[in-house]
Order: structure tokens, then sequence, then C-alpha cells
């Protein structure tokens, strides 16, 4: 990977407070600048304020669930355009994300491993450039 003319900021939520700290820190070591969040309420209202690049929601959580923090962000004009990555533990959870049949949605299961999300937000991040 060449170096970046630009940090993309990620926002990423998800309710494990270890998962998000771990996370955080291998974004950073990948170039992106990441806001975490372990409160998707909170999370939502940083995302319509900030508007960043691309958002890592994990669907099952308290509060707004995944696919809730993707309704909201698709339902406002400042946001709608945001590639979504839809974090989850439960592998039947992609087909409930392909069922969603949006652009900008990608699924990535926690097994799948950090290297497997770092090329997956680099991969939304580029297509989103691309249109």
């Amino acid at each position: 990977m060449g170096l970046k003319m630009k940090y993309e900021r990620i926002v990423l939520i998800d309710d494990d407070a270890d998962l998000v700290h771990v996370l955080t820190h291998r974004l950073a070591n990948s170039g992106y600048v990441a806001e975490a969040f372990t409160d998707s309420r909170e999370a939502v209202r940083f995302i319509r304020q900030a508007v960043p690049d691309l958002v890592i929601a994990d669907i099952k959580m308290p509060g707004l669930n995944g696919f809730e923090v993707y309704d909201l962000i698709r339902k406002d004009v400042r946001t709608q355009h945001i590639p979504i990555i839809m974090l989850t533990g439960v592998n039947k959870a992609k087909e409930q994300v392909v069922s969603i049949n949006e652009d900008h949605v990608y699924y990535v299961a926690k097994a799948d491993g950090t290297q497997a999300l770092i090329k997956t937000v680099q991969n939304a991040l580029d297509f989103g450039q691309d249109q």
C-alpha cells in the first residue's frame, strides 16, 4: 500500500470495547483516522455532524443495532452516500446484509480477522472515490 495523500476518516461502532480498541489501532496503523464508539446513538450524532468517509457498524448492539444505524445514515441526505461495512460475529447475518441490496454496503464477519476488514475498508473507499 502506498502513501495516502488524504487520511480517510472512519467511524467504528461496536459495543465490545476491547475489539474497538484493537480495530482502532489496526485502522490507524493502516493509515486511517478512526473515531470509535461503543454507544451507537452517540455515533449516529457524530456521523451527522462530521460526515466521515466510511462507517463500520456491528450488527448486534444494544441501543441502535447495525441495521438501525444503516437506516438512519441512509435517510439523511448529508450521509446517505457514506459506504457502510456491517461487522458481525454471526455468519448468517450476511444474508440479511445482502437483502438490504444497496450500493456501498459491505459485510465482514469478525471471524474473518482484521486483515479482511482492512481490505474491505480499502475496497469500499476505492469504490466510493470512483463514483
